[in-house]
């Protein structure tokens, strides 16, 4: 298995979307889940609805990953 961590984004979401079973858009999670709630904490200053909003736009990055 290759070693995720030294694709960029975009081949990571490619090997995702061709069906690589989660594994590329767990990197994908991985690299961006600290930043995507740092910027959702600062919008909507409340933890909890910034950890539902990230959530709830990874989810929709997973299931429309291929129309990105």
């Amino acid at each position: 298995m290759d070693d995720l961590t030294t694709l960029d984004d975009a081949e990571l979401l490619r090997r995702h979307v061709a069906g690589d079973g989660g594994a590329a858009f767990g990197e994908l999670f991985r690299r961006h889940r600290d930043r995507m709630f740092a910027v959702a904490v600062r919008t909507t200053s409340n933890r909890e609805l910034a950890a539902d909003a990230v959530q709830e736009a990874f989810i929709s990055a997973f299931r429309r990953a291929g129309a990105y």
